[in-house]
């Protein structure tokens, strides 16, 4: 929607409420870092690798998990697609994760409408390097909860220092579904009842799908923003290591096939909430039947070849590898909109709170962006810029920061880092549709 009205209104609804609530939470770096002209170094290596985790896994051979791997996925879930856990194909794709240095994730299947437990897989995971943690649960409900937490702590006793991945539903899921009178309780809840119990490795993760059609338009899920603020606030303040599903196919009627930009439109605007795993969903296609058609495929076809959207993928994972170590060396405090001057959708709305930075002076930009607020450990600001408009539009966002006490910016873009100066302490740069840009000025 072009300028005029809709961007009246969204200026409107910025100001009134767009999440009820404004925080200013100051600048985390001008009396320390900033002004002094000293470009931050992080230094790169393995501690700090952002997980990026392929569902749906391809056969298992050499050949299809080294192109797992060269894609960028360093972690796979075994499903049971491969069979029985501790059978000879489960068993197969475990060992190709030993040997390629893959990081597996074993799930946990459903039996004639029972839910099975880690037990009922005959493994010993102990012996192998390449073992994450067990899936345990996809998608319960609140009346779930309580058997995941009897669940993890006999887990706890077996594998104390792996991970107990569960993955919740997304907003867009009925009450009946969650069994709770709203997204934010659901959420809550898990955190008090399961996750309260974890020491260590906590993680909560959803599976949230943005890309829609209908009738022919496309547009991004209304509720997206609000899902990943009400899920990244809540496992901030409590400690606990915030994972998304990102959209690979389209399946049912709404959800279309991702093209060019997607899929880096999907991941940058989880980084900019602090999200700390990507997971794709799907990496190999499913068959068809159920959710999905004949058109609708994956990273990788049901005849077991790359599609463009793998060359994509790769291109997306290598650029957030690129950069990891940075990005991950820096904590969330939150988000900042900036509806756009000359284009605006109007997708701000679902936002609970927003949060000004006393180290942006001031802000504009030619399309809807979101701004993830960051500090690290020297009180140095950081910032996640994205073009939140649908790629599908193909709009360029121009915009120009200020930020107080600085004259240069590192700038992570495209798997590339540069120096750049700043006019009279302001960034201009112009984010291609579908991308996004970190940020750290000095």
């Amino acid at each position: 929607m072009k300028k005029s009205f809709f961007k009246k209104i969204a200026k409107v609804v910025m100001t009134i409420g767009v999440a009820g609530m404004l925080i200013n939470v100051g600048a985390c770096g001008v009396n320390e870092s900033a002004g002094e002209g000293i470009e931050p170094v992080y230094e790169d290596n393995d501690s700090l690798v952002l997980p990026v985790t392929a569902f749906w896994a391809p056969p298992p051979t050499e050949e299809y998990f080294s192109d797992l791997k060269d894609c960028g996925f360093t972690h796979v879930y075994i499903e049971n697609k491969f069979g029985k856990p501790g059978s000879s194909g489960f068993l197969q794709a475990i060992n190709l994760c030993e040997k390629l240095g893959i990081k597996a994730i074993p799930q946990t299947q459903w039996v004639d409408g029972v839910k099975q437990s880690y037990k009922d897989d005959p493994t010993d995971y102990h012996n192998y390097s390449c073992y994450a943690g067990h899936n345990i649960w996809d998608e319960p409900s609140a009346a779930d909860f309580p058997k995941i937490a009897e669940e993890y702590e006999s887990y706890a006793k077996d594998y104390p220092d792996a991970t107990f991945f569960t993955n919740l539903f997304p907003s867009y899921a009925s009450l009946d579904q969650l069994g709770t009178e709203s997204y934010a309780e659901y959420v809550k809840k898990y955190v008090d009842e399961v996750l309260s119990l974890i020491k260590t490795n906590k993680t909560i993760s959803v599976d949230f799908y943005p890309l829609m059609l209908s009738s022919g338009r496309k547009f991004i899920h209304s509720q997206y923003l609000m899902n990943l603020d009400i899920l990244c606030d809540e496992a901030y303040k409590n400690g606990i290591t915030p994972y998304v599903f990102i959209q690979d196919m389209g399946f049912g009627s709404s959800r279309r096939n991702p093209s060019t930009g997607d899929l880096s439109f999907q991941t940058y605007t989880a980084l900019a909430f602090g999200i700390k795993g990507i997971q794709h969903f799907t990496y190999y296609t499913p068959p068809t039947g159920h959710e999905f058609s004949a058109e609708q495929i994956a990273l990788i076809d049901r005849q077991g070849q790359k599609t463009a959207l793998w060359n994509e993928a790769k291109r997306i994972n290598d650029e957030v590898h690129s950069f990891d170590h940075v990005y991950l060396s820096f904590g969330w405090k939150g988000v900042k909109t900036i509806p756009g001057e000359e284009y605006c959708e109007y997708n701000f709305s679902g936002l609970r709170r927003e949060i000004e930075s006393e180290r942006i002076v001031s802000a504009k930009a030619s399309a809807d962006t979101v701004i993830g607020l960051f500090c690290d450990d020297k009180n140095r600001d950081g910032f996640c810029m994205v073009n939140f408009t649908d790629p599908s539009a193909k709009i360029n966002d121009k915009i120009s920061v200020g930020f107080k006490g600085a004259t240069k910016a590192v700038v992570y873009a495209r798997g590339e880092k540069s120096i750049v100066e700043l006019n009279n302490g302001v960034f201009n740069y112009e984010i291609p549709c579908g991308e996004g840009v970190f940020v750290i000025p000095f």
